[in-house]
């Protein structure tokens, strides 16, 4: 009797040693699964026609109005510079030093001459007070790079009296400038360039005008697009004439594409998903959304609009290929050789705990996935 006890003990004390065993292995036993995707760069290309009558079942046409204005607008520009050099008279500044006790008046021209009897003339008149100074502009004589003088030389004015001289003198403190330059001529090249920043300018003031006319309101609608025509060129010369700079002036027609900006993007965003499989995800795809005309045609009011969408492409953790009912019951081989034959997978970290766990759990809550662009599943 004694010993059927002691084997009913043990059978039982066995019998719960395992069930413990079985409910601590389902309670603790863990897989984590780290996943490092894959990240790749997709874009669409395509274009779509803007008119002003609707086609509501043509997916490749939007809606849009088209408004006509005018602007003018001329400025100063430079000419091209050539490698031809022209003689200039030099200038620069002196100050002209009075030591007597008389104030001093000079007029402009009067002459100015240096040690080397390079001589420089008053651009204006001066006044130079009793036992005072006066700094003032002065030009060369004559033209040429060899009437260019050094900082520091004194200059006498030969048209006072000689026992003067040495009383009202002047001296440059800074080197003088000039007496040579590249000859400019006006080019078809400038008349283009000046052309197009009078474009730049207009189209600019356009668009400030309707920011600033919209700002107040949330509209997608707002003219985001612009045709222009030049319709007038006003220039004070013609090429090829030596001129330091010209004025011109130009007269532009603008046509104004108003459309929904929200709606074109769902478009391209359409598109851009059509490229991707079921196990990715498109992120930021706000990135680089560019549109532009490519061509239109004034009679019909449409406008061929070029539109680029890009994006990047990375593993969608709701993917089918994470879905833990496939994962339960692997082995660490057996699931790097399940996760290495998808291509939007770079690597895979996987750990079991407590330590003895050899496969994943059969509970598949048991199983954690972490994808590391910081997204649980």
């Amino acid at each position: 009797m004694n010993n059927l006890l002691v084997k009913i003990s043990i059978t039982f004390i066995v019998f719960t040693t395992l069930l413990a065993l079985i409910v601590v292995y389902f309670s603790f036993s863990k897989a984590v699964i780290t996943i490092t995707p894959n990240f790749k760069k997709i874009e669409t290309n395509f274009t779509i026609l803007a008119k002003e009558t609707f086609e509501s079942q043509n997916p490749n046409v939007i809606s849009a109005n088209f408004s006509e204005t005018f602007e003018e607008k001329q400025d100063t520009f430079p000419s091209q510079e050539t490698n031809l050099e022209i003689k200039t008279q030099a200038t620069g500044k002196v100050t002209i030093f009075n030591l007597t006790s008389v104030n001093r008046n000079l007029v402009a021209t009067t002459r100015l001459l240096s040690p080397d009897n390079i001589l420089y003339r008053l651009k204006e008149n001066a006044f130079i007070p009793a036992n005072g100074k006066t700094e003032v502009e002065v030009y060369a004589d004559q033209t040429g790079k060899e009437n260019k003088i050094s900082k520091g030389v004194y200059f006498i004015i030969p048209g006072l009296q000689k026992q003067m001289q040495d009383k009202i003198y002047a001296q440059s403190f800074e080197p003088m400038t000039g007496g040579i330059k590249k000859k400019k001529i006006i080019t078809e090249k400038d008349i283009e360039i000046a052309t197009n920043k009078l474009k730049e300018k207009i189209l600019e003031k356009v668009q400030k005008e309707i920011d600033e006319s919209f700002k107040y309101e949330k509209n997608n609608s707002t003219p985001s697009l612009f045709v222009s025509e030049i319709v007038e060129i006003k220039k004070d010369t013609e090429t090829e004439k030596e001129k330091d700079e010209f004025n011109l002036g130009i007269k532009l027609k603008i046509i104004a594409i108003s459309f929904d900006k929200e709606k074109l993007l769902a478009i391209a965003k359409s598109k851009l998903l059509e490229k991707i499989s079921p196990f990715q995800e498109l992120i930021n795809p706000l990135q680089n959304f560019i549109f532009s005309i490519e061509k239109y045609n004034s009679k019909t009011k449409e406008a061929t609009i070029k539109v680029h969408l890009g994006g990047e492409l990375t593993l969608n953790p709701k993917a089918e290929i994470l879905n833990k009912t496939k994962l339960v019951g692997l082995k660490k081989r057996e699931l790097e050789e399940y996760f290495n034959q998808f291509k939007e997978i770079q690597k895979t970290e996987i750990k079991f705990s407590p330590f003895w766990i050899k496969k994943t759990p059969k509970i598949k809550d048991h199983i954690e996935i972490i994808v590391l662009s910081n997204i649980k599943t």
